[in-house]
């Protein structure tokens, strides 16, 4: 009986941690409440806008004509998808999750270069820097100093998606908890 039991305790779930890979998830998970762009320029008083990959906070949202896009909500939910991909990676061992792991990370790496690519062709379209100090054109109309930089939000997302593909390459080396 005891001899059964201990073989049925082997073939179950390999729990454990993979403190990387914990930390990544934690990493992507602050991530979504930091902004990821700022977009300084002032419109009757409103102040500068923050976007998050879900929402356009400000003034911004009044230029391009929507706070919530659809690519913006795809890629949110794709985003938590992976960082909860991510969670259950990092406790629970087995060649799917270490999969899951660094197909997640890439996927928001992924994420990140669109986001970047989506706001490159928004300040293309107002002629203005996606990074830095200059210009915007709003159609001829007006012409205002802008000032733009990536906020901590995407770089924490990066982060997080760059130590989930390092803790799945080294996931046998670094994992604690049952072999």
């Amino acid at each position: 009986m005891k001899i059964e039991l201990a073989k049925e305790t082997k073939k179950g779930l390999k729990l454990g941690i993979n403190i990387p890979g914990f930390l990544a998830a934690i990493l992507g998970s602050i991530s979504m409440f930091f902004p990821w762009w700022h977009f300084g320029i002032e419109i009757a008083n409103n102040g500068p806008s923050e976007i998050y990959p879900y929402l356009i906070l400000g003034a911004a949202s009044n230029m391009v004509g929507y706070k919530r896009s659809p690519t913006m909500m795809i890629l949110t939910i794709l985003i938590i998808i992976c960082i909860l991909f991510i969670l259950i990676s990092s406790l629970i061992k087995s060649k799917v999750t270490i999969g899951l792991m660094a197909g997640s990370g890439v996927l928001i790496l992924l994420a990140c270069w669109r986001f970047y690519e989506r706001m490159k062709s928004v300040s293309e379209g107002y002629n203005m820097p996606v990074q830095g100090l200059g210009t915007a054109d709003y159609g001829g109309l007006a012409i205002y100093v802008v000032h733009n930089w990536f906020q901590p939000g995407i770089y924490l997302a990066g982060a997080a998606a760059i130590l989930a593909i390092i803790s799945a390459i080294f996931y046998s080396k670094i994992w604690i908890g049952r072999k």
